[in-house]
């Protein structure tokens, strides 16, 4: 999973005076046998007390101070909780110790970078790792505009974005007006240097005078040049069977190349009228191709196989559109759906055809990564890192 996002509870008292700094040891830990390189880490921390809203913050790594530091919830005029975001560089099972230290006289020494963010009529523009460009709707309508690298193209316009999957399986797209003419409500919840933050909340209406709300936050790295995308939709009466995201990449060859994390990489081309989808309950995978007629392509030997890894690639010869989730195993599986043209969507499902969804909110943790090809040398990281990242919790050092 790309970003680690935790919340730490400390619970040493907070020194009586506040003239001296006090300090908050904590370590980010590899524990899938993965090297990292730049891996960005996303940490939620929830301060033992709340400090005075004029608090300052720092990351000291040995002598040396790192990451980014923004208060995130202030209650009181106070600050109760924190997002740390940094990079780190981790050997397979590598612990790295840090120290979250703040006070009134903390000095704060944030690195500098070229990420931005742009409030422009219609979009937020955010500045990514080597200049790449995403346009994001201020309404969420298509999730992005355009992602553009270059002179490379990312993704084709209009796309559908996230769509939400009522019982009776009629989708409704997400972003725009709501119920009455209610605007979806965004902001810009971190402006760097280390991470881009934008926010999203909105009122979804559904079939028979019904709704949902929902919540999106999309963060963007500062060292790979990819997005997570962490939704929330509260379904409190169970109408919600499933979420998706449905996005028109760039695909100007004559065949589309398609990779899929099964147990394994399964691996195909696509021409334009043709189209590919991995499904999943549990364990058990299949993938199909075809353009009329269904064809089994490959699938997982029996039930108790190796479950899927719940990615895909999508490429040309110059670009590809990676997509990773991390709720590939949850109970009711979800789907990805490839097409020759470019089109990719991404599901997770929360009921069976025919029954009725648990209440209770609904949420779907999904990343796109934009690269060159060939993607190995695009990507410098793997799915799989995307899907695991490295576990942050306290740290026994003083």
């Amino acid at each position: 999973m790309t970003f680690a996002r935790f919340i730490l509870c400390a619970f040493c008292a907070m020194f009586a005076s506040t003239a001296f700094a006090e300090e908050f040891p904590f370590e980010v830990r590899e524990t899938t046998g993965l090297r990292r390189f730049g891996y960005p880490i996303d940490a939620k921390l929830r301060l033992p007390n709340p400090v005075d809203d004029k608090t300052k913050f720092r990351i000291i790594s040995g002598k040396q101070a790192v990451g980014q530091v923004r208060p995130v919830a202030i209650e009181d005029g106070k600050i109760t909780t924190v997002i740390i975001d940094m990079s780190v560089g981790l050997a397979p099972f590598e612990v790295k110790k840090y120290i979250l230290e703040y006070g009134p006289d903390v000095v704060q020494d944030e690195a500098k970078s070229d990420m931005k963010v742009e409030t422009l009529e219609n979009v937020y523009r955010v500045t990514g790792p080597g200049g790449l460009k995403y346009d994001v709707p201020k309404d969420l309508l298509g999730l992005f505009h355009s992602v553009q690298g270059g002179k490379t193209d990312y993704l084709r316009p209009d796309s559908t974005g996230l769509v939400i999957q009522y019982r009776d399986n009629i989708p409704f797209r997400v972003g725009g007006a709501g119920p009455w003419g209610t605007p979806t409500k965004s902001h810009i919840s971190r402006s760097g240097p280390n991470a881009i933050g934008i926010h999203f909340e909105s009122v979804e209406p559904l079939r028979g005078n019904r709704e949902v709300k929902s919540t999106v936050d999309l963060t963007f790295p500062r060292s790979k040049s990819w997005v997570r995308v962490d939704w929330v939709v509260d379904d409190p009466n169970g109408f919600v069977s499933g979420l998706g995201v449905d996005l028109n990449c760039q695909i100007k060859d004559e065949l589309a190349l398609i990779d899929f994390g099964a147990s394994n990489t399964i691996y195909t081309t696509l021409k334009k009228d043709q189209f590919a989808f991995m499904n999943w309950r549990g364990p058990a995978w299949k993938i199909f191709q075809y353009t009329t007629k269904t064809d089994l392509f490959a699938a997982s030997a029996d039930s108790k196989a190796t479950p899927p890894e719940g990615w895909a690639h999508i490429m040309d010869n110059s670009r590809c559109v990676a997509y990773a989730t991390t709720q590939h195993l949850s109970e009711h599986g979800g789907e990805i759906r490839t097409f020759g043209d470019g089109r990719f969507q991404g599901w997770r499902y929360f009921a069976r055809d025919g029954e009725q969804p648990a209440t209770g909110p609904k949420v779907f943790i999904f990343w796109f990564h934009f690269v060159g090809m060939p993607v190995q040398i695009g990507a410098l990281t793997s799915p799989q890192s995307m899907q695991s990242s490295p576990h942050v919790g306290m740290s026994k050092q003083k």
